[in-house]
């Protein structure tokens, strides 16, 4: 089994090369977005935490490009495999899981974007979430949901 490090490291290296947007959401008519786009635009990927993306009724990366999201995938993962305790959000899994990895079902836009290798990535990473959290998972009853986005990404797309 791989430590979180290592699991980390893989997603950091696979979708390292992936480019800075220079805007992630594409909403030009939405303040909201806008105010996603400026909340993601003031931090890189070892400044964003929970605290910026950890409510569910306030998500930025809802609103994200598939591109932006696939910039993203580095911090969103590190901030997955954080503390699942956080005293106002809770575990941010539950998030990443059920409303940016399980997104509009089977070959999503976001998994469309995503090379093979990429979503492979994607698979291993929730596999690594289902083999060393399990407590966490069960405790937030997504046993289906990470079931769910494992079998979405784990689609090789032939």
């Amino acid at each position: 089994m791989s430590t979180d490090a290592e699991v980390l490291a893989d997603v950091t290296r696979v979708f390292g090369a992936v480019p800075r947007p220079g805007k992630f959401t594409d909403h030009p008519y939405c303040s909201e977005c806008a105010e996603h786009d400026e909340t993601l635009q003031a931090h890189t990927l070892e400044t964003l935490s929970i605290e910026e993306v950890g409510s569910a009724a306030w998500n930025p990366i809802v609103m994200c490009t598939p591109d932006a999201f696939r910039y993203l995938m580095p911090a969103l993962a590190r901030i997955c495999l954080g503390p699942a305790d956080h005293p106002m959000w809770g575990w941010y899994g539950e998030i990443l899981i059920e409303s940016d990895l399980r997104r509009n079902g089977p070959r999503n836009e976001r998994w469309l974007a995503c090379t093979p290798e990429e979503r492979e990535c994607i698979a291993r990473f929730l596999e690594h979430v289902i083999e060393t959290r399990g407590d966490i998972i069960q405790r937030y009853d997504m046993q289906h949901q990470v079931l769910d986005a494992f079998s979405i990404w784990s689609d090789s797309g032939d």
